[in-house]
């Protein structure tokens, strides 16, 4: 199942048309009509800690939701745009504008650990609350298109 996703987010990432499409999930997606402007590149600055608390540094987070509003892309960047991780995503829209998902390693840190995202989006479509928790780092923020 995690093949067939890493697959297709490579061939999203390369520019290659995806047939095979993410791995299948327990409950069909919650697509409502309204999600269909949502699909885009957010960006904006995370603030990051440990699960404890402790005060992690700030990243900059680009996130783009790909027109099937159940895949993207996630690039993850220091404060003066030196790259650290390129990220996939895939998940679904959970009631409304809440779209719920997992992270996976495209080109990234030996020690990253795939998050739990959510995304909110809000009304108007022009920013969206991001939070993400991998069980040791959590960040949250606001995106901006």
């Amino acid at each position: 199942m995690i093949h067939s996703f890493i697959a297709a987010v490579l061939m999203l990432t390369s520019g290659l048309a995806v047939a095979a499409g993410p791995a299948p999930m327990t409950n069909p997606p919650i697509v409502l009509a309204e999600n269909s402007s949502l699909a885009g590149v957010y960006s904006g600055k995370v603030f990051r800690s440990t699960v404890s608390g402790k005060q992690e540094e700030t990243r900059i987070y680009t996130v783009r939701l790909n027109d099937d509003l159940t895949t993207g892309t996630i690039d993850v960047t220091h404060l003066d745009g030196q790259a650290i991780a390129h990220l996939g995503f895939a998940g679904q829209f959970s009631g409304g504008n809440v779209f719920i998902g997992k992270t996976v390693i495209i080109n990234a840190p030996p020690d990253y650990i795939p998050d739990n995202i959510r995304i909110t989006f809000n009304p108007g479509n022009r920013t969206a609350n991001w939070y993400h928790n991998d069980g040791r780092m959590q960040g949250s923020g606001t995106l901006r298109r």
